[in-house]
């Protein structure tokens, strides 16, 4: 079922979209009117019951939030109803002020923060790491550093660019004090964690392209990957691929959160096609048939372009990065349509990956 993209859809996800729409005009627009929370959250959990409503900080602020990172996309579709009210909503817990974080925080566990570290690194797809060095907590240490950080950030920050938060005990301070070695990792006061993800994003965006991927030459370096097969994942059955991004296949093939604004300073979306596959020794060819198809369509019109190909036991896969607009989508399943595939799309990013397109 699609929901974000039913416009692409067959009737039954053009009509969920529709009530889902009409849902959230309401609820903004009851909101706005003085409602009551009780009847506007039942609204948003009539579009998904993932969903939930929290006032923000000010008056006319509020906040959708999502259980599971795959029910975003739907905290979005949401979110963008409110426009042409006098209500200012954000996806997600927003970013709440150091201060104000430090006083619930101390209020709720019982523990003064202020002497809180945080150092953090790179893993894979471009993700980040961090560990907080806290005081002694009376509970449990990871629940407070996650309940800082998503504070601190804002839940949808921490989704898009934080894969684990780790922690640490605080060394003590005073006379007797252990020494520590001399290779100990550099930590920060949390008052610079907003600076220092903007300048570890700000990195990873400077080594992206400068163009868009489509504009890269055909014939770019190309890297075969085997596969472990697993009943889990979007493409569980898959058993090998060939691409010329390797890490970005490798972050979404793996599960990780997947986000494109880590892989493209353009806006380009990235989605995969699960075709059937021809038997016998016509299966190579049919494949790099449509790859070249694919491939010479979307450049051609500007749009997109064929990043990645593989095959599982009974289906092939095409990897793709398209443009921003709703356009792009359009004039590949246009093109798909044309070879009559009986393919299916899916969505590399978490947000929409529970979204599927069945095209002929």
């Amino acid at each position: 079922m699609a929901l974000c993209f039913a416009q692409f859809g067959d009737p039954p996800a053009r009509a969920a979209h529709s009530r889902a729409v009409e849902a959230a005009r309401l609820l903004w627009g009851e909101l706005d009117a003085g409602a009551p929370l009780e009847g506007a959250s039942r609204l948003l959990r009539q579009i998904d019951p993932r969903l939930g409503l929290e006032p923000g900080p000010g008056p006319g602020r509020w906040g959708v939030t999502y259980a599971g990172l795959e029910a975003r996309g739907a905290a979005e579709l949401a979110a963008a109803q409110a426009a042409g009210t006098s209500l200012r909503v954000s996806v997600g817990r927003p970013a709440r002020p150091y201060p104000l974080v430090l006083e619930e925080l101390q209020r709720l566990h019982r523990v003064d923060l202020s002497a809180a570290r945080v150092r953090g690194g790179f893993t894979r797809g471009h993700l980040l790491e961090l560990v907080l060095a806290l005081p002694a907590v009376p509970g449990d240490p990871q629940e407070v550093a996650e309940e800082l950080v998503d504070a601190l950030l804002g839940e949808a920050l921490v989704d898009d660019w934080v894969v684990a938060i780790g922690t640490t005990p605080l060394p003590r301070s005073g006379p007797l004090r252990v020494l520590q070695g001399g290779n100990d990792p550099e930590t920060y006061p949390l008052t610079q964690l907003g600076e220092l993800l903007a300048s570890a994003t700000a990195a990873v965006e400077a080594q992206l392209p400068a163009t868009p991927l489509w504009q890269r030459p055909v014939g770019a370096e190309w890297v075969w990957l085997e596969l472990e097969p697993t009943s889990e994942g979007m493409q569980p059955e898959r058993l090998a691929a060939v691409t010329w991004l390797p890490e970005l296949l490798k972050c979404a093939l793996e599960g990780l959160p997947f986000h494109s604004r880590r892989f493209s300073r353009w806006g380009e979306r990235f989605v995969w096609l699960r075709s059937p596959a021809v038997r016998g020794a016509a299966r190579v060819e049919r494949r790099e048939r449509v790859e070249k198809t694919l491939d010479e369509a979307l450049r051609g019109a500007g749009c997109g372009a064929v990043v990645g190909t593989g095959f599982g036991e009974r289906d092939d896969f095409f990897d793709l990065c398209l443009g921003e607009q709703d356009a792009a989508l359009g004039a590949l399943l246009d093109v798909v349509r044309g070879l009559q595939l009986g393919a299916e799309l899916g969505f590399y990013d978490t947000r929409w990956a529970e979204e599927r397109l069945e095209v002929g």
